[in-house]
C-alpha cells in the first residue's frame, strides 16, 4: 500500500501525541497509523501492536509508547 493509499484512508482513532496520531488500519498484530496528522509534514507508520505485562496493547511510534486504551475512536 503507497504513502497516498494510507493517508486517503478513514482513521479508525487517533491520539492527540506527536501532533495527532491517527490510527488508519489495525490487524490483530499490525498497526499503521500517521504521526503529525495536524500538521503539514505527516509521517507514515507501520509498527507493531505489543502488550505489557498487564496486558494493555500498544505501538511504539518515534520512540513513545502509545497505549490502545488512550487512543479516542473516530
Amino acid at each position: 500500500m503507497s504513502r497516498a493509499e494510507i493517508l486517503a484512508k478513514k482513521s479508525v482513532g487517533y491520539w492527540s501525541a506527536l501532533g495527532g496520531c491517527e490510527v488508519k488500519e489495525l490487524n490483530d498484530e499490525i498497526c499503521v497509523c500517521v504521526s503529525g496528522a495536524w500538521c503539514s509534514k505527516k509521517s507514515v507508520h507501520r509498527v507493531r501492536v505489543r502488550s505489557t505485562k498487564a496486558g494493555r496493547p500498544y505501538v511504539v511510534v518515534n520512540g513513545l509508547r502509545l497505549h490502545f486504551d488512550e487512543c479516542i475512536r473516530c
